[in-house]
């Protein structure tokens, strides 16, 4: 018996230093093969989903692809299909335990016994056993904690209400992606035109400018009136230069949140047509429209629902423990009468000292859930006050609008009137320029506050809950593709169900 003791503490100790010696740290070329490794299966994922039409984009096709790829919302996915698992796994908690123990062990020395007899005279028994040197004894029992299966119940209902935040957060990233690609849309659609536009005017600039300094070289003007006229012309250059970096940059975030690679190049459809009228409500209606739709308040609801079943949790586990059991026993013992027999019973334990650190967790429970009703009414009356300010935003760029369109149209015709006089010989070529940019800024000024307008009422939309759903009259100059738009690549064909509704 000493040998296999020995034996078997000498394998114990063997295992000990061999886990012990696996577990060292890694070193610093382990570290960037790994990075190396997980850089070429993200760059190999990133550029497998990067194929998109080719005809020009509309900003609903945009807004669709960046629903489907966009890598914010995949995290988002992920974290709802994980806790869905979490709610699997609370349920399992809810069934009763099977327990299978097993015993093969042996003594050194035999369980010899004897007694001592209480009446004087009689001698005592000599010494017995009733038990072998080695025991082979199993059993397998149900237990059905009641109290446990009360806790474990309440605690799969808040995994499931989390569950249901999760739905919710993911839609209202949903909607925030809808105003974040609306608004760099119209940034790139607004620098594109005016990139287009000025494409002629930069070109008489320079070409000006070369005329103002041989004449500058030519004494015909005076160096301050030909310097002050470049100076002019630069900043002309310098304004329309500046929509290059914005379109640069809005097609760079656009980039981002259809969650393809920057340099993948694609373009957005021209606009045909810039409509105004939208049939709104009241802005009572709208914010009677956000108080039943925004997921926030949706959200509010499930946790309220949360720190009831955290409350009742509590006063469960005041309760006794009581614990329903019952399986099968065998023992070896050729002693023993019977070796094999059933057995069946109920336990009842309490641990008197506990209830009152339970009732102050049901105590703070009960005040979460006040403060949680608290934050609900911040939260209703921070919707409202988004709601009416996007409904006021809205018309003020509307009159924006109309305003910057009544001043591009007066400039054009200022523009026609200057091109007639010119014809006369009454204005110069430098004339003409300044006539031509300046109608050029007052378009482009227009279209700017087009694209406010439109951003406005998309944050109108967003604040009610209901993306896309008051819409201007827009048309596109984009050739509509039947095949399929949207695949589901290879790097994500273990999602899981991506549909989320509520």
């Amino acid at each position: 018996m000493k040998s296999k003791f020995t034996s078997t503490m000498t394998l114990a100790t063997m295992l000990t230093l061999t886990l012990f010696g696996c577990s060292r740290p890694k070193n610093q070329t382990d570290w960037c093969n790994l990075r190396n490794k997980n850089n070429n299966s993200d760059m190999q994922c990133l550029y497998s989903r990067s194929c998109i039409p080719t005809h020009p984009l509309d900003l609903d096709e945009i807004i669709g692809i960046a629903l489907d790829r966009n890598l914010s919302l995949l995290v988002k996915q992920h974290e709802y299909c994980i806790q869905k698992e979490v709610v699997t796994r609370e349920k399992f908690n809810m069934i009763p335990k099977i327990i299978v123990n097993w015993e093969n062990s042996g003594r050194t020395e035999n369980t010899a016994s004897f007694s001592e007899s209480l009446q004087p005279g009689v001698p005592p028994a000599p010494l017995s056993i009733s038990s072998e040197q080695n025991i082979m004894r199993w059993d397998a029992g149900a237990v059905w904690n009641l109290v446990d299966f009360g806790v474990s119940y309440f605690r799969s209902r808040q995994e499931c209400n989390k569950v249901l935040i999760a739905q919710l957060e993911y839609e209202r990233l949903r909607q925030n992606m809808v105003v974040d690609v609306t608004k760099q849309f119209w940034k790139a659609s607004v620098s594109k035109s005016a990139l287009r536009r000025s494409i002629e005017i930069v070109d008489k600039a320079l070409e000006q400018q070369s005329t103002i300094q041989r004449q500058i070289e030519a004494k015909i003007v005076s160096e301050i009136q030909g310097l002050r006229n470049e100076n002019q012309l630069i900043n002309i250059r310098g304004q329309l230069q500046a929509y290059a970096a914005q379109y640069h940059n809005a097609m760079s975030e656009l980039s981002l949140l259809m969650g393809i690679p920057s340099h993948q190049d694609f373009e957005i459809a021209d606009i045909l047509c810039m409509g105004v009228e939208v049939n709104l409500c009241d802005v009572r209606t709208l914010e009677a429209y956000a108080l039943v739709n925004r997921p926030e308040l949706f959200s509010s609801d499930v946790e309220e629902q949360i720190r009831i079943d955290e409350a009742r949790t509590a006063i469960v586990q005041m309760m006794p423990g009581i614990e329903l059991f019952g399986g099968p026993y065998h023992d070896s013992n050729r002693f023993l009468l019977h070796n094999n027999w059933l057995a069946a019973g109920v336990r009842a334990t309490w641990n008197l000292l506990n209830i009152p650190a339970y009732y102050k967790e049901k105590e703070i429970a009960c005040m979460r859930k006040n403060l949680v009703k608290s934050n609900r009414l911040a939260l209703a009356a921070g919707v409202i006050s988004q709601v009416h300010l996007s409904y006021l935003l809205f018309y003020d760029n509307l009159e924006a609008y109309s305003i910057a369109k009544e001043l591009s149209s007066v400039n054009k015709r200022l523009l026609e009137a200057a091109r007639h006089e010119q014809k006369q010989g009454k204005l110069h070529e430098a004339d003409i320029l300044k006539y031509e940019s300046e109608s050029l800024f007052s378009e482009i000024d227009a279209n700017t506050k087009y694209a406010e307008l439109q951003n406005s009422l998309e944050q109108l939309n967003s604040a009610i809950g209901l993306p896309r759903y008051f819409r201007t009259d827009v048309s596109f100059a984009s050739l509509k593709c039947n095949t399929a738009m949207f695949n589901n690549d290879e790097c994500y064909e273990d999602m899981c169900d991506r549909s989320f509704s509520y």
